[in-house]
């Protein structure tokens, strides 16, 4: 049982770096970090091979961190569904009983109206 809690905690804990990390992704810092990283490596003079390398290697793990980030996102709106046809069944359940009594009451008022005639 503790290592099965253990591995939950650490599920946990990569869940949220892989969030963090999938927002910075999208945003205007991380685009510009990665244009004065290719302007310093070129102005380095560094290998052109090895830069077609680095930027293959961060392509894939942001793929890797974002489709985490989407099938999480993924897994709780289907939770959020299935907790709202839930909550649908019951309210409908309500309105039917709602309109039961409503029609007895009609029923009971036009019992009461054919006495009065």
């Amino acid at each position: 049982m503790k290592i099965r809690q253990l591995f939950r905690k650490i599920n946990i804990e990569a869940e949220r770096y892989s969030d963090i990390l999938s927002e910075l992704f999208g945003t205007p810092v991380f685009l510009l970090l990665n244009v004065i990283l290719w302007i310093a490596w070129m102005w380095l003079g560094l290998s052109v091979d090895m830069l077609t390398l680095a930027v293959s290697l961060q392509a894939i793990l942001m793929s890797i961190f974002i489709l985490s980030a989407a099938n999480r996102q993924r897994r709780k709106e289907r939770q959020i569904a299935a907790e709202d046809r839930e909550r649908d069944e019951m309210v409908q359940d309500h309105v039917e009983e709602i309109h039961d009594d409503v029609e007895r009451i009609k029923s009971m008022l036009d019992d009461l109206v054919d006495e009065d005639e």
